[in-house]
Parts: structure tokens; sequence; C-alpha cells
């Protein structure tokens, strides 16, 4: 029985997950303000969510984190699979697939979900799109390379840049309650309209243009936290993959021969 664990160090959680034969068994989210106040019962929560899956057994954990938190990754993998040295999902390892960029390098999340996304019926001009504290896309080409994509602010993130820009005159939104319709009848259902038809629109026209130079409609995916309430506003059809980044993950251990 083939086990490990993955950790996807996102902007707002940290997700740990265990995998048994390739499939996902069981996933524990933290929220990094846990993390800042209390670092060691944080780290003895994530253990304890996954102590009754077995103890890995392939020698690595996988962690998609950003630089400055490998220390600190590391620290949590190693108490989730003690002994075993983890490796970090980074542009520098060997990848199955170009990295078209003039400049620069592109988080691991979205290495992450570009594995993922070609392992997903093999998949080539395809396109990812991830929901959370920031919306990514994805785009890869006719070869299955990573042509680039498209960055812009989640749905937390501009709510809260409102709040802040506007000293408190504006009310940070509750996105569980009220609908969303493109005619707000109020302060809080007129920016739940800006927010999230906005970043459904955004989505949509940036995968219009995306079709357009890539000569090709796209199949796409669509994850990410705080998904739910702007997939449903998608002109274009999708598939919803819950995780799609830690199963991303997986399949670096897989590529890695663990």
């Amino acid at each position: 029985m083939a086990v490990f664990r993955a950790i996807d160090a996102g902007n707002s959680c940290i997700k740990v997950a265990s995998f048994i034969d390739g499939e996902l068994k069981k996933v524990v989210a933290l929220e990094r303000d846990h993390l800042v106040h209390d670092r060691e019962e944080f780290f003895a929560e994530a253990v304890a969510g996954l102590s009754d899956e077995p103890a890995a057994d392939l020698g690595t954990v996988y962690v998609c984190g950003r630089p400055a938190e490998e220390p600190l990754v590391g620290e949590l993998a190693r108490q989730l699979a003690p002994g075993f040295e983890p490796r970090a999902l980074q542009a520098e390892v060997s990848l199955p697939f170009k990295i078209l960029y003039e400049s620069g390098v592109p988080g691991p999340d979205r290495l992450a979900n570009v594995l993922a996304l070609r392992a997903h019926g093999r998949r080539k001009l395809a396109c990812v799109v991830d929901i959370g504290t920031a919306v990514n896309l994805e785009f890869i080409d006719r070869d299955g390379d990573f042509c680039g994509g498209a960055i812009l602010p989640g749905p937390k993130l501009q709510v809260r840049s409102l709040v802040e820009a506007t000293r408190g005159r504006l009310p940070a939104v509750d996105s569980s309650e009220g609908r969303i319709t493109a005619i707000g009848n109020s302060t809080d259902a007129a920016i739940r309209s800006g927010v999230y038809l906005g970043i459904a629109g955004a989505i949509d026209r940036i995968i219009d243009e995306a079709e357009v130079e890539l000569g090709s409609p796209l199949r796409i995916l669509c994850t990410g936290g705080d998904s739910g309430l702007v997939r449903g506003h998608l002109a274009h059809k999708f598939d919803f993959i819950p995780h799609l980044t830690l199963f991303g993950l997986r399949e670096f251990g897989e590529l890695a021969g663990h």
C-alpha cells in the first residue's frame, strides 16, 4: 500500500492530505490565522487530523508552498511523516512540460494545477480556473506545455479591499448571505453583484480571448475554496474538481517515482 502526504500551503489556509494508492482519502484544512496565533497547536491539529490514516511509506512528503515558507511547511511535513524528507514542487524540478514564460517563474500552486490538468483525461488545449484568495487561470497549449495565464484578486480580497480603501464606509459583505443578482437592491447586494458577477465575467472574457489566441475551444476545469458563488455564473462549461491542486501534488509524487 503506497501512502504519502501532500501539503498545499495556500494564502488563506493550509491543506494537508493523505493519498493511498493514488486515491485522495482525507483532507484537513486549517486557517492561516490559527498558525499565526499558536504554531504548535496548529501543527498538532494537522497531525491529529490524519492520525487515523496510515503513516506515509514513500519516503517523501510533497509540499506546495512559497519558498519563504519552506522551513515552516517542511517542519509540518516532518511531523506528518517522521523520518521522511519533504520535497517542494518548484519550477526548477524536472516536469513533463515546458514553462513558456519570458521572465520569472510561476508559483508552485500553478504548476500543481497544470500537472493535474494534464493528467485529467490527458487533456491538451485546456484551462484551470482556481478561485481562492487570488483567481488563477492556467492554460496549456496543443503540445501540453504551460503557456501562461492570468491572475486577478479573488472574492474575499476584493471585498476586503473595498472596506479598507473606503475606510469602512463600505461594509464587509458576508458571501453566504443573500442572492446574487445583477441589480443589487442594497449596498451589500450591490457589492455581491460587483464582486461575484464581476469575477465570473472577467473569467469568461479571459477564456474567450485565450481561445482566440490559441485558435481552439478549451476544456476547462474549475477548483478553489472560493469558487462556490462564482462558478454558477460562468458562461463557459467546465468540470468542477475540488482539491485539484492536491491532485497535482499527487502527480508530482508519481513522477518522482516514489
